[in-house]
Formats: structure tokens, sequence, C-alpha cells
């Protein structure tokens, strides 16, 4: 959150983080997003957790509503796999 915080106000960043949690903040952060339409973001190569944690941590406003219907699409999926297999 800190290295997100001091990227925003144009600040110096330390080259590396020195925790994993701020190791995980610094590669979310690094994600390729080729266009900010939320339709032209590919998620469905994205992990479970990469996906919450972005949802969790993201400030963009396109990226977060892509990652939310990305995961209430795989939600529904298995909600559709689990009611026909039981």
């Amino acid at each position: 959150m800190a290295v997100r915080l001091a990227r925003d106000l144009n600040e110096e960043v330390p080259s590396t983080p020195s925790t994993p949690r701020e190791r995980s903040a610094v590669s979310l952060n690094e994600k390729p997003v080729e266009s900010t339409d939320p339709s032209q973001i590919d998620l469905s190569k994205w992990s479970y957790s990469q996906l919450r944690d972005t949802i969790n941590s993201s400030t963009d406003l396109e990226l977060l509503q892509a990652c939310r219907n990305e995961f209430q699409k795989r939600f529904h999926y298995f909600i559709l796999f689990y009611f026909v297999t039981f």
C-alpha cells in the first residue's frame, strides 16, 4: 500500500520491497493491461487470488469492474457445476 501511495504522489519508491506483502502488491500493480475498456481486458488467465487481490487493492475503476465481472462469471459457472453434479 505504501508503494502505491508513493507512486501516486510521485515520490521515490524503494527498488526492492522489504516485506512479502509489499512484494505481492508491487507484482499486482505491474500487470499489463492493454486497454482500459473492461470488455477488452483478458482476465481469463488470472487466478482467483489475483482477481481477489486486485479487487481489494486496485484504484483503477475499469480494472475493478472487469475483475468483478470475471469473478462473478466464474462463480456462476461454479454454482451451475455444483448443482448439476450433486
